[in-house]
Formats: C-alpha cells, sequence, structure tokens
C-alpha cells in the first residue's frame, strides 16, 4: 500500500482537525499579550502544531510565522517566571522539531528535539511528546529500532489512565505498518481504536481506520481493506486535510487495481488523488501517483490480447519518474517497491514480446531494490521477501545462488549481526521464501546440482538457526528440510 507520513502529533478530542483550528484562532484572537504573553504563546505554539501536521506547504509556512511570534514574546522573561517559561520554550522547541522532520532537515530537527527534552526537565508529559518526535525523527530516517525505542519508552512514561496512550498506540501502529510487520500493526491499531472509542477521540481514529485498511489491503482482503479505506475518507472533508484524502483515494485506487478493476483504479487516481496533490505540490504525492499509474498501466498489458508497446513505454516512464523522486528524498520503502513493480513491467514485457534483455532489467532492478533495503537501518523484511519471490520466478538458480552466498557470509562472520541471521531472517526465509518460491515444481523441473544447491541452503540455514535463530527457525528450518528430502524422494520413486 502507498505509505503514509507518520502524521499524529495531538489527540484533538472531539474535535476535527478544522474545528480545532478555527477554536485556536478564536483563542489567539481574544489574547492580548501586554497582559500576560504565556497564554499566547502557548495558543501560537497550539495552532502552530495544527498547521505542521496538514503537511501542506502554505500552513507549515504560516506556522514556522507563529513559531517565530512566539519566539519573539518569550525572548525577555522576567527573573520570577523563568521556570514556566522554560516550560513554553520547551513546547517551542518541539514545535520546532516536528517542522523540520517534515520538511526533512534533519540536522535542526535533532537540534530543537534535544532542546526541546532539555527544557522540559522531569516533565513526564513534555518528554513523552519530545519520544513520540524523536521516534518520528527516527521513523522519517527509516532507522525502526531507534523509532521503536522512543515510542515504547513514550508509551512506558504514559500511565494506564492517561489518554495520551492512544498517540503512542497510533504511532507503533503506523510504524509496524510502515515496516511491514502488519501483524503487530494490527494489535496496535486495534488496541487505539477501542481507546479511541472511550474517548471520543476523531482524528486519531480516523488514522486508526486508514492503517486498518492498508494493513487489510497488504493481505489482500480487499473488502476489508475498502471499508476500512471509507470509513477513514467519510471523516476527510476539511481543506486541512487534503494529503490525508489523497493519500486515502490512492489507497482505494490501489485496493481496486487488487481486484483487477483498473478503470476504477485510474479514476480514483486521475480524478481524486492527482488533483490533491497537485493543490498540495508535493512532490512525494506526485511520485505516490505516478508510481500507481505505472502499476495499473502494466496490469492493462496483463489484461490485453495484443501488446502495446507505447502502453508499455508509459508505465516505464511513470515508473522512473517515481523512482527518481523517492531516491532523492531517501524514501527507502517506496523506492525499493517501485523498483520490484518496474521488474513486473520488465518481466512481463520479456515474457509477452520474447526481449530477454528486458530479464536483464527486472534482475538489475530487483538487485537494486534488494541492495538499497539491506544498507537501511530498517529492515523491511516482508518488503524484501517480496523482492526475494519475484527474482526467485525470474531466475530461480541466480536467487538461490544468492541466498546460498548471503547464508554463507552469514556463517563466516559468526556474529549476531551477520546479514543471514539479522532480523531471524533465516525463520523468516524458511517459513516464507522458499514455500513462496515452489520448490514442489523446482523438483520437477531443475537438475540434480540445483537440488545439491538447494539441500546446502537448507542445511547452512538450520546451521544457523541452531546458532542464532532460536526453536522457532531450528523447527521451521528442520520442516522444511525434511518436506524437500521426503518431495525429493518421491519425485524419485515415481521417475522409476
Amino acid at each position: 500500500m502507498t505509505l503514509h507520513p507518520i502524521e499524529p502529533g495531538q489527540r484533538l478530542g472531539t474535535l476535527d482537525r478544522a474545528m480545532a483550528i478555527a477554536q485556536a484562532e478564536a483563542v489567539v484572537n481574544s489574547l492580548h499579550p501586554a497582559e500576560d504573553p504565556l497564554p499566547l504563546v502557548r495558543s501560537l505554539v497550539q495552532i502552530a502544531l495544527l498547521f505542521i501536521e496538514t503537511g501542506q506547504l502554505a500552513l507549515q509556512q504560516r506556522a514556522k510565522t507563529l513559531l517565530l511570534r512566539a519566539e519573539a514574546l518569550l525572548s525577555h522573561p522576567p527573573c520570577q517566571q523563568a521556570k514556566v517559561y522554560r516550560a513554553e520554550v520547551a513546547w517551542l522547541m518541539y514545535g520546532r522539531g516536528l517542522l523540520y522532520i517534515w520538511q526533512r532537515n534533519f540536522v535542526d530537527a535533532l537540534v530543537h528535539l534535544r532542546a526541546a527534552n532539555r527544557a522540559f526537565g522531569d516533565n513526564a508529559q513534555g518528554l513523552s511528546i519530545v519520544d513520540d518526535g524523536l521516534g518520528r525523527y527516527y521513523a522519517a530516517l527509516n532507522d525502526f529500532h531507534a523509532a521503536l525505542f522512543h515510542f515504547e519508552r513514550s508509551l512506558a512514561r504514559r500511565s494506564p489512565n492517561n489518554p495520551d496512550r492512544l498517540l503512542s498506540l497510533v504511532l507503533l501502529g503506523h510504524l509496524h505498518q510502515q515496516s511491514y510487520l502488519h501483524d503487530r500493526a494490527e494489535v496496535y491499531y486495534q488496541q487505539a481504536l477501542a481507546l479511541a472509542e472511550d474517548l471520543g477521540e476523531v482524528d486519531l481514529k480516523l488514522q486508526v481506520w486508514a492503517g486498518l485498511g492498508r494493513v487489510a489491503a497488504a493481505r489482500r482482503n480487499w473488502e476489508w481493506a475498502r471499508q476500512c479505506t471509507r470509513t477513514a475518507l467519510a471523516g476527510r472533508t476539511s481543506p486541512y486535510e487534503l494529503q490525508q484524502a489523497a493519500y486515502l483515494y490512492l489507497n482505494l485506487a490501489e485496493i481496486e487495481l487488487g481486484e483487477g478493476n483498473c478503470e476504477r483504479a485510474q479514476t480514483l487516481v486521475e480524478g481524486d488523488a492527482a488533483p490533491r496533490f497537485e493543490a498540495l505540490t508535493s512532490a512525494v504525492g506526485w511520485a505516490h501517483v505516478n508510481r500507481m499509474m505505472g502499476c495499473i498501466l502494466t496490469q492493462r498489458l496483463t489484461q490485453q490480447t495484443d501488446w502495446d508497446s507505447q502502453l508499455a513505454e508509459t508505465a516505464e516512464d511513470y515508473f522512473l519518474d517515481a523512482s527518481m523522486t523517492f531516491e532523492e528524498q531517501g524514501l527507502v520503502a517506496p523506492y525499493a517497491l517501485t523498483l520490484h513493480d518496474m521488474a513486473e513491467l520488465y518481466r512481463l514485457t520479456a515474457q509477452r514480446q520474447n526481449v530477454p534483455n528486458d530479464t536483464g532489467k527486472a534482475i538489475r532492478a530487483l538487485g537494486l531494490g534488494l541492495s538499497v533495503l539491506e544498507k537501511a537501518p530498517q529492515k523491511a523484511t516482508s518488503l524484501s521477501f517480496k523482492l526475494e519471490v519475484l527474482l526467485n520466478a525470474i531466475d530461480p538458480i541466480l536467487w538461490l545462488n544468492r541466498k546460498r552466498d548471503r547464508l554463507r557470509a552469514g556463517t563466516g562472520a559468526g556474529e549476531g549481526m551477520a546479514i543471514a541471521a539479522r532480523e531471524q531472517e533465516v525463520t523468516l526465509l524458511a517459513v516464507e521464501v522458499i514455500p513462496a518460491a515452489g520448490l514442489t515444481s523446482l523438483a520437477e523441473q531443475l537438475p540434480y546440482t540445483v537440488f545439491k544447491t538447494v539441500d546446502t541452503l537448507l542445511q547452512q540455514a538450520l546451521e544457523i538457526s541452531r546458532e542464532r535463530g532460536g526453536w522457532l527457525a531450528e523447527a521451521s528450518s528442520r520442516r522444511l528440510l525434511w518436506g524437500f528430502w521426503n518431495h525429493s524422494l518421491e519425485s524419485e520413486r515415481h521417475s522409476t
């Protein structure tokens, strides 16, 4: 699914974003800094945070102006109120840090979030908010483990009765969903949904429904995905929610495409998502639109009897434009996913047009995608396997050799962070990749040398599982190895 920016910053209660902004603006207009500047400072920072979270450049520029105004009011604190002013300075630093994350100015973002952390001192609520911000900072840098640390620490700092736990649950759900860890994401989303219902929370509940829709779509549960996404979309009617609505329309398009409805998918992209991203002047949004259009045209090619070379070239152009933007913005998962989609197009072209060169292009695209994912701090393991399975379908021997080399490298390294063992990859390899690759069909088609390669691969997986993967990895490897041997014996008996 199209990945949204991780965006919840505040609980808005029973208000939607438009109502919250209107209320905050009314408060700002009613206050006079000459009497006491602190209430005005709080309101200025609050409305700035609301503008920042819209994801809209024009509103974020207004947020910057409001934060500068708040800074001017805090520039000369009375000595007797220094401690009170310090808390407002902390919120100001947090607001600036959040704005810099959205602008992908990561150096200044970290400086301001750390300043906020110092200024909050021992204020548990403030420190939790800073942890939320630091988690979002590391998530934007694709560092899953650092983001997880801060989100979990924020949750731990909030007591069981603290309604702000809802923020932590939503953030943890988003982080796991964007890392393709859908089961864990669903657990957090369900907890968040129950809490949002109890609190009467509007904005965050809509985000939860959107997240549940993305999880359902990843599992190809199209009808439930559609219901969740439309529930989220029904509440995104305000001009302040243009970005959220645009991404949700892309998600709906992907659901329609999953069911083979190319016409409906294209209508949703061109008629609903694209105009909103155009109004937002969002380069990343346009990249998602381009990727989706490439996927739609690729699906059209699979449904047509006659090959349309012009359509294939147009699809390739969409993918290339999207991949360049994702690469420039450092968006690892969307970049790798686009390379996967491009490889699908090249594979289709090679099959339908008998063009061997396109097979090579598909393999190179997948190799680049896997390389990008392996180097990233964030380990989108399920996404890696998506690319692995396609590579196996295109060239099984190349895939097996690549796996063998990686396992050998892991065995030789002898470290817990070795590539083959990291993130319990051996377990996932045994449970997901090899069955998806279709070893039973390989048994009937490939020569003895390939059987030997598979056997060696599984033996090495078992060895690494014993050393570092734990009992589940070892059991999975043993089960698969036993199944492979049995299938080999059955094939041999049938052949004689």
